[in-house]
């Protein structure tokens, strides 16, 4: 195995991806927005990496920040804010409730996925 993380052309593993992948046994992958488009999508394209590189536990990653950086998106994913807007807001009149409030958008954030 190579310590590199690869990302990808499209929805689905190219011949050409599917021959370098196997050769190169990278770390793991990360996916960006032109990787996803349905769950059912992204489910089959994850479990195509994790079947070539013969590892369940291959990490597969996405930045999913919320706002401007998501990669999943509606409809099919539920739509976050960015960070800096309604908490750093609320952080100047309330501290304590703009950090509970960013905890708990962040949970959601981390389970949205999961619908």
């Amino acid at each position: 195995m190579k310590p590199v993380i690869f990302g990808l052309s499209g929805h689905a593993l190219t011949p050409d991806e599917t021959a370098f992948f196997k050769e190169a046994d990278p770390a793991g992958y990360i996916l960006f927005r032109r990787n996803v488009e349905t769950r059912e999508q992204v489910r089959a394209l994850t479990d195509s990496l994790r079947s070539l590189a013969g590892r369940t536990d291959l990490p597969i990653l996405i930045d999913q920040e919320g706002g401007r950086v998501q990669r999943m998106t509606a409809p099919e994913w539920p739509k976050f804010p960015a960070a800096g807007e309604p908490f750093g807001m609320l952080y100047a009149k309330a501290p304590m409730s703009a950090i509970e409030a960013a905890r708990v958008n962040a949970e959601a954030l981390a389970l949205g996925w999961r619908r």
